[in-house]
């Protein structure tokens, strides 16, 4: 078993070697800096640099992208940018539809608050009555 061990040992420092290269070269140059550009610049999965192990490459990551600040990041690419009127529709669309949630869910709080104030109400009538007995079945 050691030698698969060996293996997947071998296999993580590799992967780790090749992310800290691109993320050399981040350092010292322009790139698109993220962790998708990044796994897929070193070979890996997005999901290899969000395990708890490579917390200090992310942190790396990070801090790379904090120093280039909003000014020296690529931009999406045009194709990719949304537009002010395609943003504004989706705006419009994503509030019709929560208008249209809020009018669907609003008979069943009013039922749901209904129904609480008639238990309460048999409650309160029924606090001072003793429990009815249960007769034991018959046989």
């Amino acid at each position: 078993m050691r030698p698969a061990l060996n293996a997947a040992e071998r296999g993580h420092v590799e992967c780790t070697a090749r992310v800290n290269a691109v993320l050399d070269q981040l350092q010292s140059g322009a790139g698109r800096v993220s962790v998708a550009a990044i796994a897929a610049a070193a070979g890996v999965s997005r999901t290899f640099l969000y395990e708890a192990a490579q917390h200090e490459l992310l942190a790396r990551l990070r801090d790379i992208a904090a120093r280039r600040g909003p000014s020296q990041r690529i931009p999406a690419p045009a194709a990719q940018q949304i537009t002010t009127a395609s943003h504004e529709q989706v705006v419009r669309a994503l509030s019709a539809r929560n208008q249209r949630l809020d009018k669907e869910n609003k008979w069943p709080r009013d039922e749901l608050a209904v129904a609480l104030g008639q238990l309460r109400e048999l409650r309160r009538r029924t606090a001072g009555t003793p429990a009815p007995e249960v007769a034991p079945p018959t046989p």
